[in-house]
């Protein structure tokens, strides 16, 4: 019940969190609000600020934080690796890319540098909200919250990263005055819930498929 309840309070912040991630361009305006059901933590206002984040271009504020080493096995050439041991997740950083961390949701942030500024986000809560129930009720408020929200398809029972179960969503909308092509991915681990988020121009969408794929196979859900 309390994953449910977290869920509907931060339902309506979603698009905010999309237009924040494409607009600010990295850490200069780091705002932390959740997405989807599968990484529910709580639902507070979000904020504009730089505090309780951490990047791969600084040393970790603490010793919680963290930290980017040389590329481990399972890794494509040329990435590196990233472990959010708060989000109890271990991800992959593609050349051009940075890493960070956000407090909120325990969220790390993947996002381009240049080029199309594609992001991804990755937000995990222990215990895991009830899916598909909460990706369901986060697909229904969809179109009332996202500009030129346009469906592009629902699929439950997925699989992703090894794990069965899996809800993915994904939708196209007019976010930062340029249309998104989204990618939800909410799945289980042994008892943290993920959601793994990618927003991506539409006209880059096709040409991001195989970072998407070796994104998937570099992820490690820890907990």
């Amino acid at each position: 019940m309390t994953g449910v309840v977290a869920l509907l309070v931060v339902l309506g912040l979603a698009a905010v969190l999309l237009a924040v991630n494409l607009r600010s361009g990295g850490d200069r305006n780091p705002s932390a609000a959740p997405t989807t059901g599968a990484a529910r933590g709580g639902g507070t206002q979000a904020t504009a600020t730089t505090r309780g984040t951490t990047s791969t271009t600084g040393p970790p504020a603490t010793t919680a934080a963290p930290a980017t080493t040389a590329a481990g096995t399972g890794l494509p050439a040329g990435w590196t690796e990233f472990v959010n041991r708060r989000g109890s997740n271990r991800v992959g950083v593609p050349p051009g890319f940075r890493a960070r961390t956000r407090d909120r949701f325990n969220a790390t942030v993947v996002e381009e540098e240049g080029g199309a500024r594609r992001v991804i986000t990755v937000r995990s809560q222990n215990p895991s909200a009830k899916l598909p129930q909460a990706s369901r009720d986060y697909r229904a408020g969809a179109p009332g919250r996202f500009p030129g929200y346009r469906e592009i398809s629902y699929k439950e029972n997925q699989t992703y990263a090894g794990r069965p179960g899996a809800v993915v969503f994904e939708y196209e909308a007019v976010v930062g005055g340029r249309r998104v092509h989204v990618r939800h991915v909410n799945f289980k681990g042994k008892t943290w819930g993920y959601n793994v988020e990618l927003i991506v121009p539409v006209g880059q969408w096709q040409a991001s498929q195989g970072l998407a794929r070796q994104f998937e196979q570099a992820f490690r859900p820890l907990g």
